[in-house]
């Protein structure tokens, strides 16, 4: 996946900064996800939407990833999470582009 080439080139030449992001708030959309990190940088994405309206109770194992559980997480914890789910590829992609927002 893109997302998960893009973060392993941010740790080899960001690693220290990597390890001191944390997710420190998120809001998730029907259509957008937005993210905010502790260095104040912001990221958005789309909402990766599933076939489905109600997400079915076997869908609903997030891991450590659990929509209660989002904030305070390491960005780290994020992309090293063997969980998939649409919602923590969504929220990869907002994190890499508030962590890009302080690269451009």
């Amino acid at each position: 996946m893109v997302a998960h080439k893009t973060y392993e080139i941010l740790k080899k030449t960001l690693q220290q900064k990597l390890n001191d992001l944390y997710i420190e708030d998120v809001v998730v959309g029907m259509h957008m996800t937005a993210v905010k990190l502790n260095d104040q940088s912001y990221g958005v994405a789309s909402t990766i939407d599933a076939s489905e309206i109600f997400c079915p109770k076997k869908d609903r194992d997030y891991g450590e990833f659990t929509p209660t559980k989002i904030k305070g997480k390491k960005v780290t914890e994020l992309f090293e999470t063997t969980k998939q789910s649409n919602i923590i590829s969504t929220l990869k992609i907002a994190v890499l582009n508030a962590i890009s927002s302080n690269i451009i």
